[in-house]
């Protein structure tokens, strides 16, 4: 697995890693509430990563992790009790983890690397 920053050139992967994510998951009581085309929107999609805030986990051609990391709170989070200013966070959104790719411990391995990343960028 290379983890990366997510490229243009990925999208048409990306979007299908969520899309095949919702169909299995949608039943999941648990599950997010994620509609194709809507959360993640291709628009969100592509704006992260022109934004080069998305990141990925990727197995040859084929995506098997990404996440969005920055620093905008949506209004979902408004209720969160942080525990510190939320101005010194980096907020992780649509972590998704291919269907297929599942129980490898690949969400701990993107979030280990995304946090080292991101301290090695000085954020």
């Amino acid at each position: 697995m290379i983890f990366r920053k997510g490229v243009k050139e990925d999208f048409d992967n990306i979007k299908s890693l969520y899309w095949e994510l919702i169909d299995q998951e949608q039943g999941d009581p648990s599950f997010p509430h994620w509609k194709k085309g809507i959360h993640p929107s291709d628009e969100m999609l592509h704006n992260s990563i022109g934004k080069e805030e998305l990141y990925v986990l990727a197995d040859g051609g084929e995506i098997a992790a990404c996440a969005i990391v920055n620093d905008e709170k949506v209004d979902g989070y408004a209720d969160v009790p942080w525990q510190i200013d939320s101005d010194e966070v980096m907020v992780v959104h649509v972590l998704a983890v291919h269907p297929e790719q599942r129980g490898k411990g690949l969400a701990r391995k993107l979030m280990e690397h995304i946090v080292g990343s991101e301290r090695k960028a000085g954020v």
